[in-house]
């Protein structure tokens, strides 16, 4: 499949030039939904690789950007929260690290997302197969650490799934009074494979539950990013699909408050074919309103090359 084209279920509707090699290609749905529909604008920067030092923080697993304190990343082991942000001549790194206390042992952060100035949601997982629940950790941000104030456990059981070892809350994102969540954990249905998303109200406290079909055989989500449509109550998503050979930017549309639903989305940008070697990504972003952000993880069993920010 060339790595200029939009797809609609998997079929080729039409076709972006891309000026760059990687998020320079339109985002543009409107043959799958029959309305206009957010794009990723035809040129966007793209931030070089970089290698942590040795003993330096590696492992990244989620990614959140918030216009009041900036780009913020997590990894899965290091109690950390690691702020990046641009060098003088434009490129993306650590520039501040902040503790992270108050995570319970045997839970790996998986996820984040930014609920406001001085707060953050993570996703976890843990070793143990079986599982009816995962956490979400609520964090709030202070002046030397970042520490854990509360939490809420998403139920498997709402999909009448349970969790598989080391497979969980791979998937952040809020918008105003809601977060939305999704595992890596897969369902099936009628014949094809879904991720169990889920959107949180933050003051009641309830939860609204969505099958996000998948778009592969094997590919898992791993990372959200999302924001207010123009609609009221509608939601533009943007889903992390990945699995080895596996690397996709999905888009879907949901509407928050109107029950259950099942969600099929379109394929934004195919990394196959475009990035080589395959970067394991696992975190993604709006940067700005027409850009997004991506942040790989490096470490599977050891670190397995450099972390990768574009």
């Amino acid at each position: 499949m060339p790595p200029d084209a939009v797809l609609c279920y998997g079929q080729r509707i039409m076709k972006r030039p891309l000026t760059h090699a990687f998020l320079a290609a339109a985002l543009s749905a409107a043959a799958c939904y029959g309305q206009p529909t957010p794009k990723l604008g035809s040129q966007v920067d793209s931030y070089p690789t970089f290698a942590l030092e040795a003993g330096e923080l590696s492992g990244f697993s989620g990614l959140a950007v918030s216009t009041d304190i900036g780009v913020w990343a997590v990894p899965e082991r290091d109690r950390t929260l690691v702020r990046l942000g641009p060098t003088a001549d434009g490129q993306l790194t650590v520039v501040a690290k902040l503790p992270l206390v108050g995570v319970p042992d045997g839970l790996d952060t998986e996820s984040l997302a930014m609920l406001g100035p001085t707060q953050m949601a993570l996703g976890t997982e843990t070793l143990e197969g079986g599982r009816t629940h995962d956490a979400i950790l609520l964090v709030v941000l202070g002046p030397g650490s970042a520490e854990v104030a509360d939490r809420v456990d998403v139920d498997y059981r709402l999909w009448k799934m349970t969790a598989p070892r080391n497979q969980g809350l791979e998937a952040l994102c809020s918008t105003p009074g809601s977060l939305w969540v999704a595992a890596e954990a897969v369902g099936e249905a009628d014949g094809r494979r879904f991720a169990p998303l889920a959107r949180l109200d933050l003051a009641t406290r309830t939860w609204q539950t969505f099958r996000l079909w998948l778009t592969t055989d094997t590919g898992k989500i791993s990372s959200l990013a999302c924001r207010p449509a123009s609609q009221p109550g509608v939601v533009d998503l943007i889903a992390l699909e990945r699995h080895f050979s596996v690397s996709r930017l999905l888009y879907v549309r949901a509407t928050a408050g109107a029950g259950s639903a099942d969600l099929a989305p379109v394929v934004a940008l195919d990394f196959a074919g475009i990035a080589e070697p395959l970067p394991n990504f696992e975190g993604v972003d709006w940067l700005d309103r027409d850009r997004l952000v991506v942040v790989s993880d490096n470490n599977s069993g050891g670190i397995t090359g450099p972390t990768t920010v574009m």
